[in-house]
């Protein structure tokens, strides 16, 4: 017997429309085949930089520590700023020439963790967090410092400052309060929204051997090009989060001077207050750092440079995680053609003159799907970005506390 015959109305599985369907279909599907290939040549033609931004290709790394990273048409991410690579060789001759003499003076970074907090009742999630610091630093002293403890410590060394201290809000005090300790005390001051992935010692002592007296971290490239708008030539561009000292360091005594004269002022203070990141974070530690590095150029041999020696690391040594949640980063690119994920982002029009726009987007191709895409074989710790200081975290505001006395018994608070 045959096949039966499906019923009237009902398509067999394998049946075909009539002739003219299948014509109409044809066109369909033709049509459909043409825009995609046009949106796929259109953004491989759009996405390459303009002629005159565009630096010389250079081959893909096989992971995140690689020296340059390549991304959409073409562009070039240097993981370390360029003038850090330049001076390396310099740095390492001047090491070596000094010899004996320079090892007598080798710096030694107390190891000890500084935190700062509000009150000793921390948000739950910053135990694990804690936790990790302690399990990979065991022999490592922990201290953490509340608001009264740092009021104690400023009356007994800085007792002229206590009337501008009054004065000082959220993450303004919260920029002071880190100086404060680490210019008493030397260590390692970190944020509290810290995951420790690695020991510090290694870390530590790769700075030490090489005559560095302070360590601080080029904070994410996602955050360098897209939020602060910085080029090549003007990195590195250094974050506050993590910093390593030894006790007494004069570019920490610099930073201090020049933060009081700046309170102390009504007018200037009225602006720091409005403008934390300039006056008392990132962008004054930064420019410090490249006045310390110019003296250190400038300086003699195996003499210690005004503002101390300092190592800047690349940015996935202690910044490897970006904040996803600030959407300021995805104002300045677009993927093109918006439907296809896989399209890497490009620089909107008013950005598309802009190198760092182009280096910013590259980057955030691949961070997107994941944040910590950069954190890396030599990652030693990870900032998460809560925002912790600035109080805008709904994970922040939603999270239990814990008392870090009762809880925390590693960690002594001051």
């Amino acid at each position: 017997m045959g096949s039966p015959k499906p019923k009237m109305g009902v398509k067999s599985p394998l049946s075909l429309p009539p002739v003219p369907s299948r014509f109409w279909l044809g066109c369909v599907i033709t049509s459909a085949i043409s825009v995609i290939l046009f949106a796929l040549f259109h953004s491989s033609a759009g996405s390459a930089p303009p002629a005159h931004l565009v630096q010389p290709e250079a081959a893909s790394p096989e992971s995140s520590t690689a020296a340059v990273f390549v991304g959409a048409g073409g562009v070039s991410v240097s993981w370390r700023a360029e003038r850090l690579t330049r001076r390396e060789e310099v740095i390492a001759s001047r090491t070596t020439a000094c010899g004996s003499a320079r090892r007598r003076e080798e710096p030694v970074f107390p190891r000890i963790i500084h935190q700062t907090w509000k009150e000793r009742e921390l948000p739950t999630m910053f135990k694990g967090w804690m936790q990790s610091c302690h399990d990979h630093n065991p022999t490592m002293e922990h201290y953490v410092y509340t608001h009264a403890s740092l009021q104690a410590l400023l009356d007994e060394h800085f007792p002229g400052f206590s009337a501008v201290w009054d004065e000082l809000r959220g993450i303004t005090l919260a920029d002071v309060g880190r100086l404060l300790v680490l210019w008493i005390y030397g260590g390692i001051y970190q944020d509290m929204d810290y995951e420790c992935l690695r020991p510090y010692e290694g870390l530590l002592q790769e700075a030490e051997a090489q005559g560095k007296d302070f360590i601080v971290g080029e904070e994410h490239l996602l955050h360098v090009f897209l939020l602060e708008h910085v080029d090549d030539e003007a990195r590195p561009f250094v974050s506050n989060a993590w910093i390593a000292a030894t006790p007494r360091h004069p570019l920490i005594g610099e930073f201090l001077n020049q933060t009081v004269q700046t309170l102390g002022n009504a007018t200037t203070n009225g602006d720091c207050q409005g403008d934390p990141i300039g006056c008392t974070g990132p962008q004054k530690l930064t420019a410090l750092i490249h006045k310390a590095l110019d003296m250190e150029d400038e300086s003699q041999p195996c003499e210690r440079p005004p503002l101390g020696s300092v190592m800047v690391t690349d940015f996935d040594v202690v910044y490897g995680e970006y904040a996803a949640s600030n959407n300021q980063l995805a104002h300045y690119c677009k993927r093109d053609p918006a439907s296809f994920k896989a399209v890497l982002p490009t620089p909107r029009n008013p950005f598309a003159t802009e190198w760092w726009a182009w280096q910013g987007c590259a980057l955030l191709a691949l961070a997107e799907d994941d944040s910590q895409i950069y954190v890396a074989s030599q990652s030693v710790a990870v900032h998460h970005w809560m925002c912790s200081w600035c109080g805008s975290s709904p994970r922040l505001r939603r999270s239990n506390s814990f008392d870090v006395r009762r809880d925390a018994p590693w960690v002594v608070l001051k």
